[in-house]
């Protein structure tokens, strides 16, 4: 679990077609333990509607939560990814 993380995401809009202008956000944490990431994640383009999530740090068990926050020519959006690690 002290492994530093990199994910990849894809951004389209409602007619699934890549956005390369988003400015993405990272947060998250741990809701049950009131924590936030112990880590500050960069996030950079990587053309295609792809970019690159690097830095995620997840340093116990339990319930954790991934979100993005998207600002881009074509709105602002977000979305969360809630998981459990053994």
């Amino acid at each position: 679990m002290l492994t530093l993380h990199a994910w990849t995401i894809t951004i389209t809009d409602v007619d699934e077609k890549p956005i390369d202008d988003a400015r993405v956000t990272v947060l998250g944490g741990m809701p049950a333990h009131a924590h936030g990431l112990p880590t500050t994640p960069s996030v950079r383009p990587l053309g295609g509607g792809r970019y690159l999530v690097e830095g995620l740090k997840f340093h116990m068990p339990g319930a954790w939560v991934v979100a993005f926050r998207i600002k881009a020519a074509a709105g602002i959006d977000a979305v969360s990814f809630p998981f459990e690690l053994p």
